[in-house]
């Protein structure tokens, strides 16, 4: 388990994070209020499509171990000050790496994907919601 801040970097997201960017967004947004109650195929499909277009365009920041930087312990994915989505694994939420890798909230617009963590974050009023962002940065 890693509990020490020293033990853990930033990166930004390299070719072989992709595979795990893309599968952990999928099934933890499938979760979030609204959303489980599509149809599978038709989440599955349309949200692939979604995800691809978003990563093709946008920054993903890695949270990783610092004894194994292939080792990834949390990402978000960002666009012009948008937070596209935010994802820390399971064993590891409940030690501030959401904030860790949002930092200052001052500097950011909204959101274009509500994602599990977001109470967590305590986010302000000033901060939007906005899904068209998604498509429309």
């Amino acid at each position: 388990m890693i509990e020490e801040d020293n033990l853990l970097i930033e990166r930004p997201m390299r070719a072989h994070d992709t595979d795990f960017v893309f599968s952990s967004w999928l099934r933890s947004y499938r979760l979030v209020p609204g959303v489980k109650q599509l149809e599978k195929t038709v989440y599955f499909e349309g949200q692939e499509r979604v995800i691809s277009k978003i990563l093709a365009r946008s920054s993903t920041k890695m949270l990783v171990s610092a004894s194994d930087p292939d080792t990834v312990i949390a990402w978000m994915t960002y666009q012009n000050h948008w937070i596209h989505y935010l994802y820390v694994k399971k064993e590891f939420r409940r030690m501030q790496l959401a904030n860790r890798l949002v930092g200052d909230l001052g500097r950011w617009k909204g959101y274009t994907h509500r994602f599990l963590l977001q109470q967590k974050l305590s986010l302000p009023p000033s901060l939007v919601y906005d899904p068209y962002k998604a498509w429309l940065s």
